[in-house]
This record gives structure tokens, C-alpha cells and sequence, in this order.
């Protein structure tokens, strides 16, 4: 279990929302899908809140980085933006977990350049 999925075992209940989160094979390779975050409380109907339409996935065997993406708001993000926005206190974790591994230094970037 490599350091994504462990912090996607983390925030796996918070991911739940009003649905369930699935663990699928997708490209042979394991996924989550789980009701979108950004967009299901939105929804008017139950059935469309708790619908699936959010996953997590890798888009290669080879970098086992995880992709978030939702088929209903069109959101997608790498897994470290995911964090941030989903789950801010746990992604300071991660980024300081993952540059004790990599090296890795991730900062978001909020200056808008003005």
C-alpha cells in the first residue's frame, strides 16, 4: 500500500457522504468511487445525491499517483489538490509525510499574479 492509498483509507468515511464509496478495478488497477464531495449536496433528489459519480484512480501501473474526477461538475485534480481541498488539516499531514519520503515540497500557490 503505497502512501496515497493509505490516506485514502484516512478520509474514506468522509468521502461517503449520503453513498457508499465502492473500491473498483478500473484499467486493472484499483479505484474508489464514491458521491462527488463538490456537488452531490447540490442535488435536489436523494438518488442523485447519493449517486457515484466521483472517482479516484491511477492512470498508470507505472506512477501510481491518484487522479480525482467527477463525471458530474467536470472537477478533476491530482490527489495532493484533492487533499487540500477536500480535507486541508490531513493534507498538511501528507505533504509533510511525502517530503520525508521524496523530498517532495508541495506549497499551493494563492498568489494570483497581480
Amino acid at each position: 500500500m503505497n502512501i496515497q492509498e493509505r490516506y485514502i483509507e484516512q478520509i474514506k468515511y468522509s468521502l461517503r457522504g449520503l453513498g457508499e464509496v465502492q473500491e473498483v478495478t478500473k484499467n486493472n488497477m484499483k479505484a474508489y468511487t464514491f458521491p462527488c464531495v463538490f456537488c452531490s449536496q447540490s442535488q435536489e433528489k436523494d438518488r442523485n445525491k447519493r449517486k457515484r459519480t466521483a472517482i479516484l484512480f491511477t492512470r498508470q501501473k507505472e506512477l501510481p499517483d491518484y487522479v480525482f474526477h467527477c463525471c458530474r461538475c467536470k472537477e478533476k485534480m491530482d490527489f495532493s489538490t484533492f487533499l487540500w481541498r477536500h480535507k486541508p488539516m490531513i493534507a498538511e499531514r501528507y505533504k509533510r509525510e511525502r517530503g520525508d519520503i521524496e523530498g517532495f515540497d508541495f506549497k499551493p500557490n494563492f498568489f494570483n499574479g497581480t
